[in-house]
């Protein structure tokens, strides 16, 4: 998913306890470090790193962000380095952005329309946190985020589907003097490869996902309007959406051959 890392293979049974069955320690992780304030947070076990909650885990628990690779607090880079790797696991995805952002960056000062896509960030985040997703990655005003069931739960999909709602809703609290902010939303559920990659440059490590569905979240996301999320039907069915057949649309996405059905949240 980004050009300046390279995909790492290995430790496929530790990476299938993680995303797949869940890890014990890592669950109690999450759940007692995402009540405590506040961003930025270890994009995996989302340990605070500034405010009350990041003092208190240095302070007492010596946990921190670390120094060698900041996306993460200094046990889950530990755990990085010592299983680089992933597997191919079954999930649910998101891909949001800013639709015209060339446009609505054009009808506001430069710092005004960068403070508005950090804030659409901390929403993002938020939505991810109150429904046990994960944020893979910032891609200049879009959020890539996954819920891979051994961190979110078999219940995986219903959580992306309240995440996207979660944006909605949230997202006209930012619109920047009575500017509509326009964006866009694609949720799906498939198979793919989530695991650490490395930079070339040096041993910094990140996670990111590959495959397939992760190619058409990216388009499903891309042919949603402005405003609008659309919910693929491999989403619709793991999260047991009652739906019409009617309402489903099979839009045109870039470079996915097979017709791809998904429904508009409304």
């Amino acid at each position: 998913m980004t050009s300046d890392y390279a995909r790492q293979d290995g430790n496929e049974e530790v990476w299938k306890l993680v995303l797949i069955e869940g890890h014990p320690l890592l669950l109690s992780k999450k759940k007692r470090f995402g009540s405590l304030p506040s961003d930025p947070r270890c994009k995996l076990c989302i340990a605070p790193f500034s405010g009350l909650g990041g003092w208190a885990l240095r302070t007492f628990k010596g946990i921190r962000q670390s120094k060698r690779n900041p996306l993460f607090c200094n046990a889950c880079d530990e755990f990085l380095k010592a299983y680089p790797g992933g597997t191919d696991t079954p999930m649910t995805m998101m891909f949001v952005d800013i639709r015209n952002s060339t446009g609505l960056s054009a009808d506001m000062p430069a710092r005004e329309f960068m403070n508005l896509v950090a804030e659409l960030r901390n929403v993002a985040l938020d939505a991810m946190a109150k429904t046990d997703g994960s944020v893979l990655e910032f891609i200049g005003d879009g959020v890539v985020a996954v819920w891979p069931p051994g961190i979110a739960g078999a219940d995986h999909a219903k959580k992306g589907i309240a995440a996207a709602r979660r944006l909605q809703q949230e997202v006209g609290k930012l619109a920047p003097r009575g500017i509509e902010l326009p964006i866009g939303i694609g949720v799906h559920t498939g198979e793919a490869y989530l695991g650490t990659i490395a930079a070339a440059s040096n041993d910094i490590q990140d996670i990111s996902a590959f495959g397939h569905e992760v190619n058409v979240v990216a388009r499903i996301s891309a042919a949603a309007g402005a405003g609008q999320a659309l919910i693929s039907r491999a989403t619709c069915e793991a999260a047991g959406l009652e739906h019409d057949p009617a309402d489903f649309m099979q839009p045109e996405l870039k470079g996915v051959e097979k017709p791809v059905d998904v429904l508009a949240l409304t």
